[in-house]
């Protein structure tokens, strides 16, 4: 409630006769409908997971869900009456009926190229749309399964000097306070490691952890330690390490 109080579900999430879900970007697209992505539990493994991905449309009165994308995800809808949703690194638009939360015609690529995030729990694009129709988005590789990206430093007028490491599955690069090092993560789909390099290039990136899921590096405000996300004990949390 806007005046607060408790929060109450409003759509059910991984009902055993669904045999698993996982949701998520949900958008109140009209009064009495949310639209969402829905992946399948068991599909999380595969590296093109979000491509099978569904995007549903669900009734907040009578409970009713009904699929308006079948392969795709991360669904926007735009003042133009149109979707824009993604399927692996391309951006798609298909025109919408919101009053009868349907599309009506099939999605033609808008922008090909545009960087996503793959995890387990999400495949977030890196984009976004403002109110009069203008497009942000990060460049990246038309397929998920080509998720090898350099890094780079780009000045203010946008001139990029790329970094002395190998192209690599590079996700969540983060600077030190101080500005001299940098922190990342490689996902290689398996496995998830944190890195630290020293931005003046004169030693060689340094991998600060091993094993499983290692994400999201932060830095403390003086720079002596990383937190970061990890399932490394089986189940997920947060940890910090110097």
């Amino acid at each position: 409630a806007e005046d607060g109080g408790n929060t109450e579900p409003v759509v059910p999430v991984g009902r055993a006769d669904d045999g698993g879900q996982v949701m998520y970007g949900p958008q109140q697209i009209a009064d009495d409908a949310i639209m969402f992505t829905v992946a399948s539990r068991a599909a999380l493994t595969a590296v093109d997971r979000w491509d099978k991905a569904r995007i549903v449309v669900h009734a907040l009165r009578s409970g009713q869900k009904r699929t308006i994308v079948e392969g795709g995800s991360d669904a926007r809808y735009v003042s133009t009456g149109h979707l824009i949703y993604a399927l692996g690194g391309v951006l798609f638009a298909a025109p919408f009926d919101r009053n009868r939360l349907e599309t009506t015609g099939r999605g033609v690529p808008v922008i090909q190229g545009v960087l996503r995030t793959l995890a387990a729990n999400a495949a977030p694009v890196h984009a976004a749309l403002s109110s009069n129709g203008s497009l942000l988005y990060v460049p990246g590789p038309a397929s998920l399964t080509g998720s090898q990206s350099s890094l780079g430093i780009a000045d203010r007028k946008g001139a990029v000097e790329l970094l002395k490491l190998s192209p690599a599955a590079f996700a969540n690069p983060r600077v030190s306070p101080d500005g001299t090092r940098l922190a990342y993560q490689i996902d290689d789909d398996r496995q998830s490691n944190i890195w630290v390099y020293p931005l003046s290039g004169t030693s060689a990136a340094q991998q600060i952890t091993f094993g499983g899921k290692n994400q999201y590096p932060v830095w403390s405000p003086n720079g002596l330690r990383i937190a970061f996300w990890s399932e490394r004990d089986g189940a997920a949390g947060l940890f910090s390490q110097p």
